[in-house]
């Protein structure tokens, strides 16, 4: 499916899904656009110990990714 770079609300959305894989999925293009606004939900992400491990590391790599400042103040909390 397509969702487009024009609608990174689509694609924020699916960081909320119940579904690992997809949660993953999702984590890892908000790291590859460079998502500014996808900081706080991938902090959460990746802080949350109940969550998925793939879905962890991916939350973490693409907090790496986007290198902003509040990206990496999301990483030294972690």
């Amino acid at each position: 499916r397509n969702i487009g770079t024009n609608d990174p609300g689509r694609v924020m959305k699916l960081l909320e899904s119940n579904e690992p894989q997809i949660q993953a999925a999702a984590t890892r293009l908000v790291g590859q656009w460079k998502l500014s606004q996808a900081v706080k939900p991938l902090g959460l992400l990746a802080s949350n110990s109940g969550a998925d491990s793939g879905t962890r590391r991916a939350a973490i790599a693409a907090l790496r990714q986007i290198q902003s400042t509040e990206a990496i103040d999301e990483l030294t909390k972690l």
